[in-house]
């Protein structure tokens, strides 16, 4: 009798510690718990790194900006935006024409991120490159061998140590939000000079390009930092509707700061650019040594706002779609800009038309309204 009160107890106890596990309705039910407390914790952090990332992207923005206030007193203006031309002229007729003084070769088209080097501590950098790739005073074809009458150099590309500085990956100059892709498979354009277009029958004014790897194969180093134009391509305009739009930065100008007639705090210095992206294919992207321009209005007619439903041609793009001299960013909803006073803010890619255009101009005389 004893025996079998004593097996008893031992299969009430075994029926006890079955009923205190779990059910495979109770555990069914906790992996969808956890399953939605994911669901709304991982967008969250995604949302906090990307925040992080385009903090990150501002600050290297400011500090670009800094470089560009200590280079004004050292030398008493802003670096110029490129070394090319800085007189506009006819694309079609002096471009690609080796007798114009207008022909691409004939200049350095170093651009201010180049200038600006000893400034952000990449003197070293600097020293590696001749001299004259440097002088904002004194094109490339000016300097003549005395004893030939010919030029030392071709074109820019020929210049000793251009392949070595240019083909160098320098982090400050790149943002932490856009996505790693095959530089050796992709063009480098390089956005070097607003030129105005005679008797084009369409959009007056436009960049002339250099698709470096072309003329020079190599894997060139990226940037995606641009000095703004302006909301024109066209440098210092007569044009009385166009002109007073003039960026801070243009071909071969040496603008000081008081020229900036709108206040430093409402005046773009510098822009994000993702280079060239159509349908979320990268396809070009800019040197961060040659050029470093971009327009502000992009792609778009002057005075023409495009619905926020376009996607594929805001005023400023995206990983999905942008152009190599225009302003984008992989940012989710913005695009970062540094300004003339060493200040950066996030702009919204559905600014108003009108807001971003006073932003871009030195002298239009408008007040953003944020």
């Amino acid at each position: 009798m004893r025996f079998k009160k004593m097996n008893l107890k031992k299969v009430e106890q075994f029926e006890m510690n079955l009923r205190s596990g779990f059910t495979l309705i109770e555990l069914l039910c906790v992996i969808g718990i956890i399953g939605i407390l994911l669901a709304l914790f991982l967008p969250a952090v995604q949302s906090t790194r990307a925040t992080a990332r385009s903090l990150q992207c501002r600050n290297k923005m400011k500090q670009i900006t800094i470089a560009c206030a200590n280079y004004e007193s050292s030398n008493s203006h802003l670096p110029p935006g490129t070394l090319g031309f800085n007189r506009l002229f006819d694309f079609e007729t002096h471009w690609f024409e080796p007798t114009s003084g207008f022909y691409w070769k004939r200049a350095q088209h170093t651009s201010s991120l180049g200038l600006i080097l000893p400034f952000i501590e990449l003197n070293e950098i600097k020293t590696r490159y001749e001299p004259i790739a440097f002088n904002v005073d004194r094109q490339l074809a000016d300097y003549v061998n005395r004893f030939s009458g010919q030029p030392y150099h071709d074109w820019f590309g020929q210049v000793s140590g251009f392949g070595e500085v240019a083909q160098l990956r320098i982090p400050e100059f790149e943002c932490p939000s856009v996505s790693e892709f095959d530089l050796e498979s992709k063009i480098v354009v390089a956005a070097t000079h607003p030129v105005l277009v005679e008797n084009s029958g369409g959009e007056p004014d436009r960049f002339a390009f250099i698709l470096l790897n072309e003329e020079r194969p190599g894997v060139y180093g990226p940037t995606h930092y641009l000095g703004c134009s302006g909301v024109h391509s066209g440098g210092n305009l007569n044009d009385p509707i166009r002109g007073p739009f003039t960026g801070a930065m243009s071909s071969r100008e040496k603008i000081r700061s008081e020229r900036i007639n709108d206040g430093t705090s409402h005046t773009f210095l510098y822009g994000e650019s993702v280079g060239g992206f159509t349908n979320h294919q990268p396809w070009a992207f800019s040197s961060w040594l040659v050029a470093g321009l971009a327009r502000g209005r992009s792609e778009l007619p002057w005075g023409v706002a495009v619905k926020a439903s376009n996607r594929d041609s805001r005023l400023l793009g995206s990983e999905r779609y942008c152009i190599p001299h225009g302003f984008g960013s992989a940012h989710l909803d913005h695009v970062n800009f540094s300004f003339a006073d060493g200040s950066t803010r996030s702009i919204s890619r559905y600014v108003n038309l009108q807001t971003f255009y006073a932003f871009c101009g030195i002298r239009d005389g408008g007040l953003p309204v944020e």
